[in-house]
């Protein structure tokens, strides 16, 4: 029988989140660099990361380096992309890149537990 990978979903479920949270949340930063960078930077982490955990979710596929890689990213972006005076949109970047580090590392974690 074979089981749910349910950290596989939530990373997923995280992805999409980030592809729509500056639509869904609204006009969330007004840094120097402007709106666009936070939308660009929203919407293709979240899409990226959307459709490496779908392609890991049906092939076994093992995205979590990358993973980690786009959560380091988010959690640095505020600063990089200089929107870190807004604080919605520094906060969900840098929750959202927290969660995906955890989740990737959790999806590892239990993959080689499961061996």
């Amino acid at each position: 029988m074979n089981k749910i990978d349910w950290l596989g979903i939530l990373l997923a479920l995280a992805g999409a989140w980030l592809f729509i949270c500056p639509w869904v949340v609204g006009s969330i930063a007004n840094g120097p660099t402007g709106f666009d960078a936070v939308y660009w930077n929203f919407g293709l982490t979240g899409f990226t990361v959307a459709m490496f955990a779908y392609g890991a979710l049906l092939s076994y596929w093992k995205a979590e380096r990358f993973i980690v890689l786009v959560g380091s990213w988010l959690v640095a972006s505020p600063w990089l992309l200089q929107y870190a005076d807004s604080q919605a949109a520094t906060w969900n970047a840098v929750g959202m890149g927290m969660l995906l580090i955890v989740l990737a590392i959790a999806r590892t974690w239990a993959r080689k537990v499961k061996r």
